[in-house]
């Protein structure tokens, strides 16, 4: 009749503009996804000055959600690799999720083999390993100095996949070794002829870094 077949055009006319609404929203490029979870991640940063953790907790996983799904949808980018730098640095200074953080961090360095994401990736999983290793200091030492350990592990790797090869940023290299100084004279305080050798190093092989002051 002629009544359904206009109730089937109206149905139709509004299927088609339901789908055109959803195109015009869902980001189809990965700098549209990029761009779409910044601005989530921006409010969520907003509203983290004035509310608690618990608070913005969903909308940091909105956030969060949205970087993840710059992989799932678009693959290895150059994009992808930027949002999961990111969404490290949301889950760690705004969800205040360590965990998380680095498990970011771990794709990251999985994914992206470069120095630029992977040894970026490698060098942040070690400072988060020592801020871990330094809250547990005082009441678990001997977690402390296992998570001190493991940051020098991953200092170590860092160095010995990134600071011989060709073009590698001898800034990076350095900080990287004095850090590893660092957490033998803060972090484990014994022996400390090991940090001295390290500072040494450093002067010898980065004779004009940064630190040789």
């Amino acid at each position: 009749s002629k009544g359904a077949a206009a109730a089937a055009l109206v149905v139709l006319v509004l299927a088609l503009g339901g789908g055109l609404i959803w195109y015009l929203r869902v980001p189809h490029t990965p700098q549209a996804q990029l761009a779409y979870a910044e601005q989530l991640d921006k409010q969520a940063r907003a509203e983290a000055l004035t509310q608690s953790v618990a608070a913005i907790a969903p909308k940091v996983a909105r956030a969060a959600a949205a970087y993840r799904r710059m992989g799932e949808r678009f693959g290895k980018t150059p994009q992808t690799a930027e949002a999961l730098k990111r969404m490290a640095d949301l889950e760690e200074n705004v969800a205040k999720d360590d965990t998380q953080a680095a498990a970011a961090l771990g794709q990251l360095e999985k994914d992206y083999p470069d120095e630029a994401d992977a040894g970026f990736a490698m060098r942040e999983e070690a400072r988060l390993l020592r801020k871990q290793a330094d809250a547990l200091k005082t009441g678990k030492p001997e977690e402390a100095v296992k998570d001190y350990h493991a940051a020098l592990d991953k200092l170590e790797a860092y160095r010995k996949t990134f600071a011989s090869q060709k073009g590698a940023n001898p800034d990076h290299a350095s900080a990287a070794l004095m850090e590893e100084g660092r957490i033998w004279m803060d972090g484990l305080g014994d022996p400390l002829i090991r940090p001295i050798e390290i500072f040494q190093q450093v002067l010898k092989d980065y004779p004009q870094c940064e630190d040789e002051p």
